[in-house]
């Protein structure tokens, strides 16, 4: 099931053959407040793993886009991630 943005007036993954990566609430309390408080939703409580917030609302330098492991011979692997 593709989750849709939880965030006011967003639509991404909204139209099913456009995919938008999303992002589940953290677990934390203090940063699940903190995004809480930035998507700006009245007596908005995230309750499911379906409440997600879409890439689109985050700064590309706070996205994680690629993962590195080094090898048992010193080489570097690196894998893109994809949401």
């Amino acid at each position: 099931m593709v989750k849709k943005c939880c965030v006011p007036c967003c639509r991404s993954n909204y139209d099913p053959t456009v995919y938008i990566s999303c992002f589940q609430f953290p677990k934390e309390e203090g940063r699940r407040n903190l995004w809480l408080k930035k998507i700006n939703r009245k007596d908005y409580s995230p309750s499911s793993k379906n409440a997600v917030v879409c890439i689109k609302h985050f700064s590309e330098k706070f996205v994680i886009t690629e993962d590195h492991a080094v090898r048992d011979d010193g080489s570097v692997l690196t894998v893109n991630i994809q949401n």
